[in-house]
């Protein structure tokens, strides 16, 4: 494997700097976008294993030996496997992110948007549930409906009310499946 950019060890605190590295507001240095591409280039090569992920990233950054070997007694894969832990979590997290704007694209929620029955992962059938309320980023959906006898109030994001579409699909409670129910160009 060819060197693209050579790997460049933090300047701080390997924790203090991938703080945060789990929310949307996280914005990544040129130094840690760099460990991010090179995360993505194992992924895309359907690496999994963080060791394999780890030596496939150190091959394409040209980490030396004695960079791998900064706080290798702490830490497995020391320093550089911080970064890389920390990069693919970044990643998974930004995946989790565009996965949760596609959902709500879609459902486009609306107080009164009847979504019928949905099934959580309690596996519990809810049925004629509707929209009660949005929040003002869209990020949290008030539903209410029925379990039974009972009428329950649920909040949960457009990504956790396309799972409950789909699970209930799965089950044969809703003939339409998320996609069926949403189309990406309605």
């Amino acid at each position: 494997m060819t060197t693209t950019t050579q790997y460049v060890a933090p300047q701080s605190s390997v924790y203090q700097e991938w703080d945060q590295n789990e929310t949307e507001a996280f914005v990544p240095t040129d130094r840690q976008a760099t460990i991010i591409r090179a995360v993505q280039l194992a992924l895309d090569a359907k690496l999994f294993y963080t060791d394999e992920v780890r030596a496939h990233c150190a091959a394409t950054l040209g980490v030396t030996p004695e960079q791998a070997a900064v706080g290798a007694a702490r830490t497995e894969g020391g320093t550089f496997g911080l970064d890389v832990y920390y990069a693919r979590q970044y990643l998974s997290a930004q995946t989790k992110f565009q996965a949760e704007r596609v959902a709500l694209l879609r459902l486009k929620p609306t107080e009164g948007l009847e979504l019928g029955t949905l099934m959580f992962n309690d596996f519990k059938r809810n049925t004629g549930m509707r929209v009660t309320g949005v929040s003002s980023d869209s990020k949290e959906i008030t539903l209410i409906g029925k379990r039974g006898a009972y009428t329950v109030t649920l909040v949960c994001t457009a990504k956790q009310i396309e799972n409950a579409i789909d699970r209930a699909h799965e089950r044969g409670l809703r003939k339409q499946n998320f996609s069926q129910a949403f189309p990406a160009n309605s």
